[in-house]
């Protein structure tokens, strides 16, 4: 075979393997929430942070409501609040730098300032397993009170493991004591 015909046919089969290898349309459209997450380039705004709660703590984990048996509020020393509610064999924990009365923060990939992490605890209540939303792709926390009687907001995240797999907490609430 000549050397005109041998590169014909690698072009060929590059070309055929490149079409075989397609897994559909992709879809850049930023309104859309292909999988069932807050599209990261149009995260919500404060108006779109539309629902409420059970106190002290609820929300929505893959769909299911969840409400916490108790809920703890810290405030430390570099004035980050910091959340941790508890439900069987289930906990959260919510970790806010920061933050003030009013404003959204992203709880995305890589936002080390506002985090979300659901737990998943093991038959001897030690951490089975962690969903982070520094690890996600999306999350916001709208604080609705901050004032020195109580902690208040909305938030939601996508989680993700280790093992990359993931956990979508939506409409979550809290409203604590402080």
């Amino acid at each position: 075979m000549t050397k005109t015909t041998i590169s014909a046919l690698f072009v060929l089969s590059l070309s055929f393997l490149l079409i075989a290898c397609s897994s559909g349309d992709y879809k850049a459209d930023p309104n859309s929430a292909t999988n069932g997450v807050i599209n990261p380039l149009n995260p919500l705004t404060a108006s779109q942070f539309d629902w409420t709660g059970v106190s002290p703590v609820s929300l929505n984990v893959n769909g299911s409501l969840w409400v916490a048996d108790s809920a703890f509020y810290f405030l430390d020393t570099t004035g980050s609040n910091t959340i941790y509610a508890y439900k069987g064999k289930q906990a959260l924990f919510l970790y806010f730098k920061n933050t003030w009365s009013g404003n959204v923060y992203s709880m995305g990939f890589h936002q080390y300032n506002c985090v979300g992490q659901w737990i998943e605890l093991d038959s001897f209540f030690s951490a089975g397993s962690y969903y982070q939303s520094p690890l996600g792709t999306s999350g916001g926390v709208y604080i609705t009170q901050n004032d020195t009687a109580r902690f208040a907001g909305e938030f939601y995240f996508h989680g993700v493991n280790g093992s990359g797999k993931s956990v979508s907490i939506t409409n979550g609430y809290f409203n604590l004591k402080k």
